[in-house]
Parts: structure tokens; sequence; C-alpha cells
């Protein structure tokens, strides 16, 4: 098998100036990624437990193998309109393992 080696000079200027455009382009999605993992607000959430129902993401850790890999898909679909209230477009989408089967 070929071995690949990196010529990535990590102690460089040109290094440092492109790992801190990227970690600021980061930023923005690190902010959505709260709204969206916040499930529409505090108000939201109340009246949700309010009913006696766990919100999404607690019923999928319940559902998944502990530890298994898991993927969360389209969770910021939506997210560029600026009038939409719910998280994710109001929907769910994942892949994980359950029982040791794939669940998606």
């Amino acid at each position: 098998m070929a071995v690949l080696r990196s010529r990535l000079d990590t102690a460089s200027a040109e290094y440092a100036a492109d790992r801190r455009a990227m970690l600021d382009a980061l930023e923005p999605l690190a902010a959505l990624a709260a709204t969206v993992h916040a499930a529409g607000g505090e108000r939201a959430v109340a009246r949700h437990r309010g009913r006696g129902k766990l919100l999404a993401r607690e019923r999928v850790d319940l559902l998944l193998d502990e530890d298994a890999p898991f993927l969360e898909l389209s969770a910021f679909a939506g997210a560029h309109d600026p009038d939409n209230e719910q998280p994710g477009a109001g929907w769910s989408r994942a892949s994980g393992r359950c029982r040791a089967s794939s669940a998606s």
C-alpha cells in the first residue's frame, strides 16, 4: 500500500492565516448549530416538555446504541430563510446504530 506523506507546514505563516480564515468562516455555522440544537428556543422546549414529550434528539439518543456512530443529516435545512422559526425545517434526519443494526 502506498504511504501518503504530508508536506503541510503547520508552523508556517500561510498555514496560520489559512487556519484563521477557516475558523472565522466556521463561526456563523457554530452559531447556527447552537440555534438548531436549542430546538426552537426555551419557549418551544417548555411547551413540548409540558406535553410530556421528549425532544427529537432526546428520542434519538434513547434509540441508538450507546457510543454508536451517529450522523445527523440536514440540520441546517431552511436556515437560509430568516423567517424560518423551525430548526432543521421542523424535521429530523439521521443515521446511526440500533442493536448493532443500521437505522436511518
